[in-house]
């Protein structure tokens, strides 16, 4: 898979639809959120939300997601909550700034 993006490039890709893919199954996650935090030197970190459907939840675990300005990659993603607009997803990243 793909080189996760930045900080920057997620930010500005918030709001926007995802392809995501699990088992052979292809669904829509929304990046709802991405959050900066705290990190040492030299790193980046920031939590990423994504939305996704009432009709189809899935439990941590690593998922396959593309967007035409991203190209594919991989996320681990943890479900956090449920409300009337669906699922909530987070992803939390950590990169080490070249």
């Amino acid at each position: 898979m793909g080189k996760i993006p930045d900080f920057d490039t997620f930010d500005k890709l918030s709001g926007q639809s995802f392809k995501a893919t699990l088992n052979d199954k292809d669904f829509e996650l929304i990046c709802c959120r991405v959050k900066s935090a705290r990190a040492p030197k030299g790193y980046s970190c920031f939590a990423l939300h994504f939305r996704g459907a009432k009709e189809f939840a899935f439990e941590q675990q690593t998922i396959s997601l593309e967007h035409a300005d991203t190209g594919p990659m991989d996320l681990f993603l943890v479900p956090f909550a449920l409300d009337e607009d669906g699922y909530r997803y987070e992803a939390i990243i950590n990169q080490k700034i070249d």
